[in-house]
């Protein structure tokens, strides 16, 4: 958690005085609101920065689960969570901030990938790698097709969350098949576990 914490607050140091000094636009208090509620960086030309408060709130949140005993109840929210994302997703009215954020995009797949750690034994037992190679493909058809195709972005969406699942599957069905060293290294020096 604090290495997050540092890494957030050193890119968004970074970030907000490039706005200030490069750009010269001032700091706004609205701002810091669009931050910590929506983890939009916008403000400081860091849209792309998103995740890093995001994964820090996430963390926190677990954090607090874990130390309330509420754990095993929470992972309930998983799809609650997802069907909301969705939803806003689906209305145009909401911005994309709405969407992608730690309550929405952050927490979920959290808790999913702490469930999959836990039900380990019986996740990689019962799933079979050509239906998880399958789903991967057919999620990443979705995702990809859907934002070529012009689709509404719910079918990209929903192509994410199956791909993202089973590609989180596959690696922990074959741990030993590697892809990225640096990529690996860096999940495993950083993850909660």
């Amino acid at each position: 958690i604090l290495n997050t914490f540092r890494i957030t607050c050193i890119s968004v140091l970074i970030y907000l005085c490039y706005r200030v000094l490069i750009v010269r636009q001032p700091w706004e208090v609205i701002s810091l609101m669009q931050i910590l509620l929506w983890n939009n960086l916008d403000c400081i030309h860091g849209l792309h920065l998103w995740f890093l408060p995001a994964l820090l709130y996430s963390y926190l949140f677990v954090y607090g689960l874990c130390k309330t005993g509420l754990f095993k109840w929470a992972y309930w929210l998983v799809p609650a969570l997802f069907c909301v994302r969705l939803a806003v997703i689906m209305d145009p009215r909401n911005d994309w901030h709405m969407a992608q954020n730690f309550l929405f995009c952050g927490i979920p797949y959290m808790m999913l990938g702490h469930w999959f750690a836990r039900k380990r034994e019986q996740t990689i037992t019962h799933m079979g790698t050509a239906g998880i190679l399958a789903a991967a493909i057919g999620g990443w058809l979705l995702n990809y097709g859907g934002s070529v195709l012009g689709c509404p972005s719910v079918f990209v969406e929903i192509g994410n969350i199956i791909y993202s699942v089973a590609l989180f599957l596959l690696a922990m069905k074959k741990p030993s098949c590697h892809i990225n060293l640096r990529i690996e290294s860096i999940g495993k020096t950083s993850s909660l576990y």
